[in-house]
């Protein structure tokens, strides 16, 4: 550990918290490693209570909780110096230089309160309705310096003014946003009905609605001191205009920045950041086709609203380089900007254990969209990666959502073969009860991100007409044909492509896949407490190839060539004594 932190220093004494480690070097299909400090601490502790009382029909529940935040994190990073090509990157002339320098020594908290009240109230035999509300209030993000010497916090700019990245004054850093208060009301309604009286048959339906809190993470990344913020961006002109060439360091860096004496944030908030919600909505029908056998079908949706979006703000123009706003830098905008949507209809058909098999059968029919990804974590969590090309055009960042499958299949089964109770019982232990299980699932392709690797992140390509996915992708295992694609032209001032590519996030679709895993076990009693359990697990039991993995930047000379699979066939044996 010693060598590595001397590695990074470089012997270089540091005037920033990690400010003299070695700078990492980068251009499209190239990058030297990189080293980041990541350190979250803190503690959550809540109180919540739930009370239940039934008089006569009515089956009524109440609840309350209370839950606190306090949490920490700070994440300094090396500098990425960054080239648009080789020839760039060896006459040293970066494009883009960011450097991170993490977030200081603060405390932040907040809190949670919640309360519902719900009646299952059962008006006939036969019609059941469920009634409920639920109030949640979700208190702002603070954040105070450990020391009281230092100034780190939350610093927000008080809203986004117009189209050139004007934004608002400096809020107080113990009022970096406004709270949204008496909105978070959420109601909700549900039934089940039994239309022929005879307990075989189900109508069931919902409708609610479902408030979250914005993830801890989409704050903390924030904070920072208050005239050198988390992380900032130096563009190509930017980088000429200081004369940092690499290596560069965040103790180089530091000092231009904070000599500006302007709070630029590298995360902006709309101040009046919301809860995200969803409505949530089922209806679906259940049978019981025999004493063992079970039918339903049912539509299931949801609409998701005031997600949170990140989107850089303030990046150089893509044919001038020039910043629409010089006097503050560029980071992430976070609003309420993000919605989803989906729909899908769900079908089971199950059998529970009669006559020694039992066995399920799902499938599931389904479209999920969104803004972007889909996701209500921080920009660097999950999927919540930041992909707008445009940062005023959302409507071209609708499409389908991480994750979005058409269709997916999905069986299971057991079987146990007979005991062999005329036989001997030598025959009867070796053969007889053995149990046969499997399990099968198939699902379409998933959508993919087509990119053009640059220093702007959320470039992507045109499409220019012909099969996207080559007919013959199983045997050469090149999926993508590179040639329906063409690179935005990049321009020598900015570094960047000159417009945003017409390739929308999921318009091509990655592989499909099926697969199924298959088990052969018995147990065999060896005294009255004591058994024996022997298994047989086979893992892609038909060896069938499902290809993944391959790269998605029309840059890369791997571009759309598949360079792994999911697996092949794998045997797993075990035994198990137990007593």
């Amino acid at each position: 550990m010693d060598r590595t932190d001397q590695y990074f220093l470089q012997g270089i004494p540091e005037q920033v918290p990690y400010g003299g480690r070695l700078p990492q070097l980068a251009y499209s299909q190239f990058s030297t490693p990189g080293s980041e400090l990541y350190l979250v601490e803190g503690h959550i502790w809540s109180l919540e209570e739930k009370y239940a009382r039934t008089m006569g029909k009515h089956n009524l529940k109440f609840g309350a909780m209370y839950m606190r935040y306090n949490v920490f994190r700070t994440n300094p990073q090396d500098v990425t110096v960054t080239y648009s090509n080789r020839a760039d990157l060896l006459a040293n002339i970066p494009d883009n230089s960011q450097m991170t320098f993490g977030n200081g020594l603060y405390n932040a908290a907040n809190f949670t309160v919640g309360a519902f009240a719900q009646d299952d109230w059962r008006v006939s035999r036969n019609l059941t309705l469920n009634l409920g509300v639920r109030y949640d209030f979700f208190s702002k993000f603070v954040a105070k310096p450990r020391n009281p010497g230092q100034d780190y916090g939350f610093y927000n700019l008080d809203g986004l003014l117009d189209d050139q990245f004007h934004f608002g004054p400096v809020r107080d850093p113990n009022d970096p946003y406004n709270s949204d208060g008496w909105v978070n009301l959420a109601p909700r309604l549900g039934f089940s009905y039994d239309p022929l009286g005879d307990g075989k048959t189900a109508v069931r339906g919902g409708y609610g609605f479902m408030f979250s809190p914005v993830a801890e993470g989409v704050f903390t990344g924030a904070v920072g001191a208050k005239y050198l913020p988390f992380r900032s961006n130096f563009s190509r002109q930017e980088t000429l205009q200081y004369g940092l060439t690499f290596p560069i360091y965040n103790d180089t860096a530091a000092p231009i920045i904070a000599a500006q004496r302007t709070v630029q944030p590298s995360q902006i908030f709309n101040p009046n950041l919301q809860a995200p919600y969803l409505m949530a909505m089922y209806f679906g029908v259940q049978r019981a086709l025999t004493s063992s056998l079970a039918l339903e079908t049912a539509y299931v949706g949801n609409r998701g609203l005031k997600f949170p979006l990140a989107r850089a703000y303030n990046l150089p123009d893509r044919v001038t380089g020039v910043r629409p706003n010089l006097a503050i830098g560029q980071g992430y905008y976070i609003d309420n900007s993000q919605q989803t949507l989906y729909n899908s209809w769900q079908t089971s058909l199950t059998k529970r254990f009669s006559r020694s098999f039992t066995f399920a059968i799902h499938y599931t029919w389904a479209k999920a969209m969104a803004t972007e990804s889909g996701d209500i974590g921080a920009y660097y969590q999950n999927n919540a990666n930041v992909r707008v090309q445009n940062f005023f055009d959302l409507h071209s960042e609708w499409g389908p959502a991480d994750g979005d499958m058409t269709h997916y299949f999905a069986g299971d089964w057991v079987y146990v073969l007979p005991r062999l109770n005329s036989h001997g019982s030598l025959v009867q232990q070796l053969l007889g009860a053995w149990q046969i299980s499997g399990i099968v699932t198939a699902a379409t392709g998933q959508p993919l991100l087509i990119t053009q690797g640059s220093v702007e992140d959320t470039s992507r390509p045109d499409y220019i007409g012909g099969n996207a996915i080559n007919p013959d992708y199983t045997t050469t295992l090149q999926y993508l044909n590179k040639a329906a694609f063409q690179t935005v032209p990049v321009s020598a001032a900015s570094g960047r492509p000159i417009r945003p590519g017409n390739v929308g996030h999921g318009e091509i679709r990655g592989p499909g896949y099926w697969n199924a895993d298959l088990s052969l076990g018995k147990n065999f009693p060896l005294m009255e407490s004591v058994q024996l359990q022997f298994r047989v697990d086979a893992f892609n039991a038909l060896n069938h190839t499902n290809f993944t993995s391959m790269s998605t930047d029309v840059y890369s000379s791997a571009f759309g060539r598949f360079t792994n699979t999911m697996g092949a066939r794998v045997l797993q044996l075990n035994a198990r004594l137990t007593w």
